[in-house]
């Protein structure tokens, strides 16, 4: 995305206020969220319809094949790592995993636009999903005892507001294409570790951004 946006956030440790479209979204996944654990009989109103969709979760999560909110970090070598180990480099939270079939499915709950010209940033969150995966199930964490060997990863968007997925493009893959998926991230990513200048890159999207001109430092989006 913006190397200046990243700057603001991360780095200046600028506040973000977020909006109202922010905890909406927010608490729609925790509803999701807890459906799925149990925790709640029935979901929202906003989220009810995508019911069908939601339910094999839950009764994947009572059979021990299914998860809500998986927390993984990892080291720069890729080795599983507590969420605040001193040497982590890189964290995900995977709003749910499903196992059927011998593929494990991690779906992403979105809010809000399906938008088209989004299509190559869906393509990215769902490919890094699928290679923690698969870097997480080479390592045989106590959670995917049961899942046997030659595990497929898939990664896929629900649109909660439209009832609608957006799969990832190369569908399941296995620890045989991880070697370039990690390969292919470890290049992008270097890219970002390097860069000393975080020139902003303005775009439609800035009208969006809470550091934009007017709010906060940046001078485009105003």
């Amino acid at each position: 995305g913006c190397a200046a946006q990243a700057k603001y956030k991360y780095l200046d440790k600028l506040p973000d206020p977020g909006g109202p479209a922010l905890v909406r979204g927010s608490n729609m996944h925790k509803t999701v969220e807890k459906f799925i654990t149990g925790e709640i009989a029935e979901l929202c109103a906003e989220t009810k319809a995508s019911l069908p969709y939601i339910q094999p979760f839950r009764d994947g999560f009572k059979a021990g094949t299914a998860f809500a909110e998986l927390e993984l970090a990892f080291k720069e070598d890729w080795t599983l790592c507590h969420w605040m180990d001193p040497y982590v480099w890189v964290r995900f939270k995977l709003d749910a995993l499903l196992f059927a079939n011998g593929v494990l499915k991690v779906v992403d709950w979105k809010s809000g636009a399906l938008k088209a010209d989004s299509s190559s940033q869906y393509q990215n969150q769902l490919e890094l999903y699928t290679l923690a995966l698969l870097e997480a199930l080479r390592q045989e964490p106590k959670w995917a005892g049961s899942f046997g060997k030659d595990v497929k990863v898939t990664s896929e968007l629900w649109f909660l507001d439209h009832q609608k997925p957006v799969p990832s493009a190369g569908g399941p893959v296995g620890e045989a294409e991880r070697s370039a998926l990690r390969a292919k991230w470890q290049e992008r990513v270097g890219r970002m570790l390097s860069d000393t200048i975080h020139a902003p890159t303005p775009s439609f999207k800035c009208k969006w951004c809470p550091f934009r001109k007017g709010v906060g430092p940046c001078k485009f989006g105003g």
